[in-house]
């Protein structure tokens, strides 16, 4: 099997089936399940700058049955542009997260300030490239 990006690698066998992609990031070759029309892959449901993630609990009904159930975090793609990089970031985001960067002043800020363990590994990458371009600046300012 040839390593391609996650987007263009996909093979289908039968109705029910397994495909094998390549993800660069972790260079790691992942499982994903096509059932019917919808796929539904193992890539984490956790926001890439707050790091929400899946809580489980009870659905309740009026009889007081209990049923297990899972509260997905409600993520969005979002692009971003970081103003000392002058590139433009897409990352999967909660919108409570991004009312966190608007309130921090920004994408640079917001990764400036926060700790590394809440942060997703692209989030940390754009991080360490910050960091660096910062060094840059005060190297060449001094």
């Amino acid at each position: 099997m040839t390593k391609t990006p996650i987007h263009t690698l996909i093979i289908l066998k039968s109705i029910l089936d397994v495909k094998y992609t390549f993800v660069e990031e972790t260079g790691k070759t992942m499982l994903s399940w096509e059932v019917g029309f919808k796929i539904v892959s193992n890539m984490p449901r956790k926001c890439a700058l707050t790091g929400k993630t899946v809580l489980f609990g009870n659905n309740v009904s009026h009889a007081h049955n209990k049923t297990r159930r899972k509260f997905l975090p409600n993520l969005q793609k979002i692009s971003f542009m970081s103003e000392s990089l002058k590139k433009v970031f897409q990352l999967r985001v909660t919108p409570s997260g991004l009312r966190t960067v608007e309130k921090n002043g920004g994408l640079d800020a917001y990764l400036l300030k926060t700790c590394d363990c809440k942060l997703s590994k692209r989030a940390l990458i754009i991080k360490n490239e910050l960091l660096k371009t910062c060094k840059l600046k005060t190297e060449r300012g001094n």
